[in-house]
């Protein structure tokens, strides 16, 4: 696992790539009353899963409402539709961005020592 997406505050916006911008965002909102410490957390796109299942029992479902026969019983899946449903989702996923993160890492910085290192115009 490896963050890609940086905050000190709430995981509300993630907007920040790197352990340093999120640290300079904090400590410029603070308006020079800093912490000695700052808790940086890093966040990944989360893996999205799907079952393949759910596509088809909702298609099926669709279909047999506009077309089966009112009186008669629910289309079974096939083997094939079920193969079918699985590879669409498989192709889908592989293109699909999530938006949704979850934290995967923790950083405490050195106040101190970060705004000596990365912004000595502060002090």
């Amino acid at each position: 696992m490896s963050a890609i997406l940086w905050t000190c505050r709430d995981g509300e916006r993630l907007w920040c790539d790197s352990i340093d911008d999120a640290v300079e965002e904090y400590l410029d909102i603070l308006d020079g009353e800093w912490p000695e410490i700052a808790t940086v957390k890093g966040f990944e796109r989360m893996k999205v899963t799907y079952d393949g299942g759910l596509i088809l029992e909702r298609m099926l479902e669709h279909l047999d409402e506009e077309y089966g026969d009112p009186d008669g019983d629910p289309t079974d899946p096939t083997e094939e539709m079920k193969k079918a449903a699985d590879a669409l989702v498989k192709i889908v996923l592989a293109s699909y961005h999530s938006w949704a993160c979850v934290e995967c890492e923790t950083v405490t910085v050195n106040v101190r020592k970060w705004v000596e290192e990365h912004r000595p115009d502060w002090l």
